[in-house]
């Protein structure tokens, strides 16, 4: 398609060459519109270049052309459905120009699906290679007879340029074990769609198109699919990737949506509609994010699959993947870890293809491989071990009374213990961590409004070496009489008292190529709750003094 937008005209000796130019387009197949600014331009010029007053439109000013868009919409999809190969509605090229291949998919039960998204007029086509031997699927427009309206019955002209088996995938959706093909037609209707059928028999058509929002022309809705169980229910799950999708004021940032199916309902869920599972990486213009999609494995080995998302034209094409974690809710829509081409030197289009799932070291943990075919460039990315840090605080204190403290004992008003101890997560390798921590107490107040100090200094911020087998040690509490100074304000002094102990691998052990890491989901700390036995019956302390006096 072709649009040209002019606020003026060509003079006289020029009109037939314009008219000339415009017509070779129209003969080559291209669609023309025309878009007269203003009142200088000339209707009939703008006619001789698109060549039907369908297809000429006029606005008052450069400022109101995003009032023309759903207009341009419209020409869109119907220079979408007009015949562009031949005058016989049933012409087809059949297999030739078929491109068998460009999608490859091999099943759990070891059946080869391979795409062929040039096959019949690009409408496209799923070859599939089994025991019975290669058998292909194809379209049928009644397959999409919801589609027609009181205006337009679709034919199958309607169904070319959708590029069915541009992407492939397979999984099962249903307890009984059906093997189901996914393949994407991210052209289908200019906004594309996927499809999911019986691998065995070719039935049970099922839809999944994007709405709302996400409903948008050029997309490419389908460029990916992936099937993967989430959140380890026994029913896969499907991922499609809209790279081209883009928000307003912004180009191509790119999308995934994860489609959690519903074991009570199972497979019928999915095309009820875009899960509000939307994932979207940084959301840069330009990054293309999906272009990718790929299990990485249990790359954090809590016993659920984690995926990888390339956006290889991030950073002006430098490129970068993105690291999800699975979980038993499914995917979180923030990423655990962007790992940017940069890192790796000049390089273009990092992210472009990925692979995973592979112990490629032998380390127990998968291994994950990006291509950055630009740059002639594979990387291997090692996944590091975790480790996981037991920690807690053991005290028989639940209720504190600071006033009985701060009379009696202040130099010694409570105490509590804190435990740890540190495993590999996958293995049986022991080993010995340095492990900092740093113990904050009535941590919720400024240094100066805390009522309990630690007694000795050297207990707040230290290094332990810490194993399976785990130490303990004990804390002793004083109180601060600062702040009970000033009684004005006695719900602040007695607020419930929080204890917190924050653990970390040291600055020495990072610094470490491969150096094993803590959990990056769980959090790296403990903290115990302890509340405040009031310090005046009533919420204002009154004196209660007396005076026994004796004279001679």
């Amino acid at each position: 398609m072709m649009i040209v937008v002019t606020d003026g005209k060509a003079d006289k000796g020029s009109e037939a060459a314009l008219a000339d130019v415009a017509k070779k387009q129209r003969d080559g197949k291209v669609t023309m519109v025309a878009v007269g600014v203003g009142r200088q331009f000339s209707r009939e010029q703008l006619l001789s270049i698109a060549g039907k007053k369908e297809n000429v439109l006029e606005v008052s000013s450069f400022k109101n052309l995003d009032s023309l868009l759903e207009t341009l919409r419209q020409v869109i999809i119907e220079s979408a459905i007009t015949i562009l190969e031949g005058a016989n509605l049933n012409a087809t090229n059949e297999l030739a120009q078929s491109q068998q291949g460009i999608a490859t998919h091999i099943s759990e039960t070891s059946n080869i699906f391979l795409g062929a998204p040039g096959s019949f007029d690009r409408i496209g086509s799923v070859f599939s290679y089994g025991g019975a031997g290669p058998e292909y699927y194809r379209l049928d427009i009644d397959d999409f007879a919801e589609y027609n309206t009181s205006d337009i019955t679709y034919n199958l002209q309607f169904l070319h340029d959708s590029y069915l088996g541009y992407s492939l995938s397979s999984g099962k959706f249903l307890p009984n074990g059906t093997e189901f093909v996914v393949a994407g037609m991210p052209r289908f209707d200019s906004k594309g769609i996927v499809l999911i059928y019986e691998a065995s028999n070719n039935n049970n058509h099922i839809k999944v198109k994007p709405t709302g929002e996400y409903c948008q022309l050029g997309a490419y809705f389908g460029h990916s699919v992936l099937t993967v169980d989430a959140n380890n229910d026994g029913l896969d799950d499907l991922m499609v990737s809209s790279p081209l999708y883009s928000e307003e004021r912004s180009f191509d940032q790119g999308r995934v949506f994860v489609f959690i199916n519903n074991p009570v309902d199972p497979l019928l869920s999915l095309p009820g509609g875009i899960s509000s599972n939307v994932l979207m990486g940084s959301n840069k213009g330009g990054s293309r994010f999906g272009m990718s999609l790929m299990i990485a494995g249990d790359v954090d080995r809590n016993g659920y699959d984690d995926i990888i998302i390339g956006a290889p034209h991030e950073d002006d094409a430098t490129g970068a993947v993105y690291l999800y974690f699975g979980s038993e809710h499914g995917f979180s829509n923030k990423y655990m870890e962007r790992i940017s081409g940069s890192v790796f030197g000049p390089i273009r289009h990092f992210g472009y293809a990925t692979f995973g799932g592979k112990d490629m070291d032998f380390d127990g943990y998968p291994d994950v491989v990006v291509a950055a075919p630009s740059s002639d460039t594979i990387v291997v990315l090692r996944s590091r071990p975790v480790v996981d840090v037991m920690a807690r605080i053991e005290t028989d204190v639940s209720v504190i009374n600071v006033l009985e403290c701060l009379l009696d004992s202040p130099e010694l008003c409570a105490q509590f213990n804190v435990c740890m101890k540190a495993s590999y997560r996958f293995g049986n390798t022991s080993q010995v961590f340095d492990i900092q921590y740093d113990i904050d107490v009535d941590a919720t107040k400024l240094l100066a409004d805390r009522r309990l100090l630690l007694v000795d200094k050297q207990n707040e911020k230290a290094v332990l070496q810490i194993s399976e087998d785990e130490i303990c040690w004990i804390c002793n509490l004083k109180i601060n009489p600062s702040p009970f100074a000033n009684l004005n304000d006695l719900e602040a002094l007695s607020q419930p008292i929080e204890i917190k102990v924050a653990y970390a691998f040291t600055e020495e052990h990072t610094d470490v190529v491969m150096s094993p890491v803590l959990d990056p989901v769980a959090p790296n700390y403990v903290e115990d709750i302890w509340l405040v036995k009031p310090i005046c019956e009533n919420e204002t302390c009154e004196s209660n003094l007396s005076m026994t006096a004796t004279y001679s």
